[in-house]
């Protein structure tokens, strides 16, 4: 057998899939390019480079040839991967995974000194798990799915909790039931609170006049997602102080936040989501 005749051969096709592998078919995943889409830019590009190496002699137009066979190489497998649909499921997203938050806010009518209560909820209903992110809670790496709730203030002193706050997960799978309840209570008090919650210093110890109450999937020993059909939902209690005046209590917000993965890529959500209900002061009981 002469090797030497097939050489040539050999490291066309070695060539075309170095590219396939490392070039070609990563771009167009990030990307979302279909395989025909390349396979007909090669091809094109083939024909014209062989075609221009007809007005070339000697080294230049052997090269020139030798780029043309591997571009249409590739070309061809491009297009059996297409018409084989390999690399379909690949392409085939299903949209970023955006979950809700409902949340609210009872009673909506208060007087100084009564609790006030606020119930942030999420339920994922998509088709894949939200992922958690990572934080730094009490110094140490925790990654979970973040809910959280920006506190009322007046004047930018911000109002006491009221009482521990409450935090669960359920899903309707009891297996996978068992092992999602774990949840932790955390509370920040970050400079800018526009800033990424990833970079806030957490704690489990809340400290009066703090700005954010939150509630984290897990307990920092192990990542913990969101599963398709599971519930998270933070609870927490106010008290409106007596110093506040008659009218409306300001409101701040509330944030979800996790990290959505898909084939190739994969991005961050930081949701925010406003308390709608007016709550209202009223004026001290007689």
């Amino acid at each position: 057998m002469n090797i030497r005749r097939w050489w040539p051969f050999v490291r066309r096709i070695s060539t075309a899939v170095f590219f396939l592998l490392f070039l070609m078919i990563p771009v167009g995943l990030l990307a979302s390019i279909e395989p025909w889409v390349f396979a007909v830019m090669s091809a094109a590009s083939g024909v014209i480079t062989l075609i221009a190496s007809v007005f070339l002699s000697g080294r230049p137009r052997s090269r020139a040839q030798n780029a043309a066979k591997a571009l249409l190489t590739v070309a061809v497998i491009l297009a059996i991967v297409h018409f084989s649909g390999l690399l379909k499921p690949f392409y085939m997203r299903e949209g970023w995974l955006l979950l809700e938050l409902d949340v609210q806010v009872a009673p909506v009518e208060v007087r100084a000194g009564d609790p006030l209560t606020y119930t942030l909820t999420t339920t994922n209903t998509g088709v894949r798990s939200a992922r958690g992110r990572q934080f730094v809670v009490d110094g140490l790496p925790y990654t979970g799915v973040l809910v959280y709730g920006v506190l009322p203030d007046l004047e930018y002193t911000y109002l006491a909790l009221a009482g521990t706050p409450t935090a669960s997960v359920f899903t309707n799978n009891a297996e996978q039931d068992a092992q999602q309840k774990v949840c932790t209570v955390i509370y920040a008090n970050p400079r800018e609170l526009g800033a990424n919650p990833m970079y806030w210093s957490w704690s489990t110890t809340y400290t009066p006049g703090w700005k954010a109450v939150a509630a984290i999937t897990g307990d920092g020993s192990q990542p913990a997602d969101l599963h398709t059909g599971e519930t998270f939902t933070l609870r927490y209690q106010v008290i409106v102080p007596p110093e506040h005046p008659e009218g409306r209590l300001h409101h701040r917000r509330a944030s979800l936040s996790y990290r959505d993965p898909q084939w190739a890529t994969w991005a961050v959500h930081d949701l925010w989501f406003p308390f709608e209900e007016i709550v209202t002061v009223l004026p001290a009981a007689d």
